[in-house]
């Protein structure tokens, strides 16, 4: 079973150039980082609890990136007198996904399991990059044919599902699923499917949660980035 990030990844990639889709770029990490503290809660080696992050133990996660990532942040955790909220490790997370290393780290295993493949593609014409295209096993068109069934097919969403669907949409990477005058037509749809689902308090106060720490990171981000533009 792929973990939710890599599900995000897949879904944010272009399948033949092997690049991030020109929407998602900003957003993706930061989503990415959502999705790790996501898996993390569903393992129960986090909690959500009065507007904080709890780190509890590993002794559940078996993946070994997913438990790389939870002792980093762990050991940052211990490293503070006061617990913190969950925009914190969103920003924190998401800054170390940014400068690609761990992001490289799923695309990596991604490639393993044969669902990418990685390739040499020339950049700036004196240079050359490594993408990440699809190998064809349709594990990508899968991953978005569930997204666009709950969606515009009512389907009841799994929790998983739409765990993904409020990251894509946290990231602003949720419109490379639909048509332009798709997802015109479903983006109050997203909200309310994502508000609505029925799965208990405990889970729908973390998605509320991540998703609010994600898209005022991504805000925050930009609005770094514009300044830092305007200034040059």
């Amino acid at each position: 079973m792929l973990t939710l990030a890599e599900e995000l990844l897949l879904v944010a990639y272009d399948d033949e150039k092997g690049t991030v889709l020109s929407s998602a770029s900003f957003g993706l990490p930061y989503g990415i980082a959502g999705a790790v503290l996501m898996e993390l809660a569903l393992l129960g080696a986090v909690k959500y609890e009065d507007k904080v992050l709890t780190f509890l133990d590993d002794q559940n996660i078996k993946d070994p990136i997913l438990r790389q990532l939870f002792n980093y942040l762990k050991q940052k955790d211990q490293a503070h007198s006061r617990r913190r909220k969950i925009k914190y490790w969103v920003e924190k997370l998401g800054r170390q996904i940014k400068s690609k290393k761990v992001r490289q780290l799923f695309l990596e295993r991604l490639q393993t399991k044969g669902i990418l493949v990685e390739k040499e593609r020339p950049y700036f014409l004196l240079f050359t990059r490594k993408v990440y295209p699809s190998a064809g096993l349709n594990v990508e068109a899968n991953i978005r044919q569930k997204i666009r069934d709950v969606v515009l097919n009512d389907e009841d969403p799994e929790v998983r599902t739409l765990m993904l669907i409020a990251l894509l949409k946290a990231c602003e990477a949720i419109k490379v699923i639909f048509s332009k005058a798709e997802y015109k037509a479903v983006k109050k749809k997203i909200d309310i499917i994502v508000k609505e689902q029925p799965y208990g308090k405990a889970v729908s106060d973390t998605i509320r949660a991540m998703q609010a720490a994600i898209m005022t990171s991504v805000a925050a981000a930009s609005v770094a980035a514009n300044s830092s533009s305007s200034s040059n």
